[in-house]
């Protein structure tokens, strides 16, 4: 597996933890103000959230993988060796 699949796993399940934790507290938010529509309020700010979440950690994971990929001092730390 190469790194970019690692990482797409990685911020794929932290979303998801993400997603659970967050519906979870939203809807505790929400009971007080609007029992009736507490899942409704939790699902939806907790999926916009997560959407974001997943954008940036991705543009994250891009931005290492050219980093590591086309500069040469980071690249040779692979065979470093003193």
């Amino acid at each position: 597996m190469s790194f970019l699949d690692i990482g797409a796993i990685v911020v794929f399940s932290l979303a998801a933890v993400f997603f659970v934790v967050f519906f979870w507290l939203c809807r505790g938010w929400a009971k007080p103000m609007h029992p009736e529509r507490r899942t409704v309020i939790g699902l939806m700010v907790s999926s916009l959230y997560t959407f974001w979440f997943i954008v940036i950690g991705m543009l994250i994971l891009i931005v290492i993988w050219l980093i590591w990929q086309f500069l040469p001092n980071l690249s040779n730390l692979r065979t470093f060796s003193f």
